[in-house]
């Protein structure tokens, strides 16, 4: 019943611009608390690709004729997810997000004076939405900027972009679409930030985050380090990076053995050429993502 009232509101404030049978995408409160039902949208800043969820390609590239170029096959994208830094994602300018995928955001809002930003994520059927508060204070960080169509009559479609997390900008963001997120396994893993309050994270299903060629996120349970030691995360105990020796790691297997070991941050998997960007998480509103700088210790199989 909400959602029927909310959907007949919304039309009506764009004066029956939008037919009252079909439901608004978004709602966009803007600076001054005007309301903007919409179906044609994109975000344009402020989300990142999940490239490792993309499925695989169907197609391979067909093989050039004489004289031809070789055409490359558009590879299938991920789905989307806001990038946002929650209070506790350290000082680093490349510190630990939070990827809250669009399917699951519910809403944005957004406090001009204070320079902060709420984002509520549906959970898990029947279970209270997920509340995640960060700041805007800083360039960059938790910024969204949303393209929109909004038919003016006769003359035409207006092209409009609002901007969120900077001064006078929007308050409000919902998305009317917003799907509960499945439930998550209970955190096993413990993660340490290297910042000066050495903030805890706790997580679940942890996996070595790479980055190949075009750009795009792979996942692994392997991690490398030099000369060619292959480790599967399942057999490491626990992780200590050094942070006055780079790569180095103090790694407590499972078995028991201890190792000083120096990671490898260009590898080769699958015979790709791989790039170690840190480690990704599953966390109750999406995942979590660790550059490598922003961790000193990971500890396995935790309670």
């Amino acid at each position: 019943m909400r959602t029927l009232v909310l959907t007949i509101g919304l039309v009506g404030c764009l004066s029956g611009v939008l037919a009252q049978e079909k439901r608004p995408g978004l709602l966009i409160v803007d600076g001054k608390g005007k309301e903007h039902a919409v179906q044609s949208w994109k975000f344009t800043a402020g989300v990142r690709e999940m490239s490792w969820l993309a499925p695989p390609a169907k197609a391979k590239p067909a093989t050039p004729k004489d004289g031809e170029a070789k055409r490359p096959v558009p590879r299938p994208t991920g789905p989307l997810a806001f990038e946002f830094r929650e209070e506790n994602s350290t000082n680093f300018v490349n510190g630990i997000v939070t990827l809250i995928p669009l399917a699951h955001l519910e809403e944005l809002a957004f406090d001009d004076e204070n320079q902060t930003v709420t984002a509520k994520v549906a959970g898990p059927a029947d279970a209270e939405p997920i509340v995640l508060k960060g700041s805007t204070k800083y360039r960059g960080i938790n910024k969204v900027a949303i393209e929109v169509e909004i038919p003016r009559g006769d003359m035409g479609i207006a092209s409009v972009t609002f901007r969120g997390g900077v001064p006078n900008g929007i308050q409000r963001v919902k998305l009317l679409s917003a799907k509960p997120a499945a439930p998550v396994k209970p955190p096993a893993i413990t993660l340490v930030a290297a910042d000066e309050n050495k903030s805890v994270h706790k997580v679940s299903d942890l996996k070595v985050l790479y980055r190949d060629s075009d750009g795009r996120w792979q996942l692994s349970s392997t991690l490398m380090f030099k000369k060619t030691l292959k480790v599967d995360l399942g057999k490491i105990k626990s992780l200590k990076i050094s942070r006055e020796q780079a790569d180095r790691c103090e790694v407590i297997f499972a078995d028991g053995e201890e190792l000083s070991l120096t990671l490898l941050k260009t590898v080769t998997l699958d015979d790709q050429r791989l790039l170690l960007e840190g480690l990704l998480a599953t966390v109750p509103a999406g995942y979590k993502l660790f550059p490598l700088h922003t961790v000193t210790t990971v500890q396995f199989n935790t309670e």
